[in-house]
């Protein structure tokens, strides 16, 4: 299977640890998605976000600094058992930080997709819910 990447930088207004904690406690990724959330900050555990549309496991964890996952999306779209990865690599500096968002092995065709997806669904959820 042929497959994409795509990278976005986003900048936030808040803490690196701020950050880190939205996408991995549960009550907080919660609260930004308005879904249940089933997820926490150890590695090799598995996740489950949007009410089960997003499943995958955690890689690697470097504390307020960078995420690693397997992700995929339950949905017809989406190969039954592929999982792409996705790392959050975050830089602070003066009072805001900045995220590299990595999303590899797309499959090739859904791109355009989870681009906007990241955006809408994540990037302006969270300034919205904390304000950032």
């Amino acid at each position: 299977m042929k497959t994409e990447t795509i990278i976005q930088n986003e900048t936030f207004t808040c803490t690196s640890k701020d950050f880190y904690s939205a996408i991995l406690n549960a009550k907080k990724h919660s609260e930004f998605t308005k879904s249940e959330c089933i997820i926490s900050d150890h590695e090799n555990a598995d996740y489950s976000v949007y009410d089960g549309y997003i499943v995958g496991k955690n890689l690697k964890l470097e504390p307020f600094n960078r995420i690693e996952q397997t992700w995929k999306a339950v949905e017809a779209d989406w190969p039954e058992h592929h999982f792409s990865n996705i790392t959050f690599e975050i830089k602070a500096f003066n009072e805001k930080i900045e995220v590299k968002f990595t999303h590899s092995g797309i499959p090739k065709g859904l791109e355009q997709k989870y681009d906007e997806g990241w955006k809408e669904h994540y990037w302006q959820k969270m300034r919205t819910a904390f304000n950032w």
